[in-house]
């Protein structure tokens, strides 16, 4: 989850499946890439990352957005929580 003065960023998704639902900001980890680097490819425009987000917002920690497109989703928010 990417965390900044106590919001959350989220994406919209703009692709298939879950399209128009609310995601944490990730996507596909090549082998040899980050968490770090994947996270900058999907919000700094890579072309293909741009087609799989179509907004992105911050979300304070007391209103996540709902739905949100899958259960590890949930489970990601549930462990922060935790913390």
């Amino acid at each position: 989850m990417i965390e900044k003065d106590g919001k959350f960023l989220f994406a919209k998704r703009g692709i298939e499946p879950q399209k128009g639902i609310w995601d944490l900001v990730g996507g596909f980890i090549e082998a040899a890439e980050t968490v770090e680097d994947c996270v900058l490819k999907v919000i700094s425009g890579e072309p293909k990352a741009q087609d799989d987000v179509a907004e992105l917002q911050w979300f304070s920690k007391d209103s996540f957005p709902e739905p949100l497109a899958f259960r590890n989703c949930y489970a990601a928010i549930e462990r922060y929580k935790a913390l």
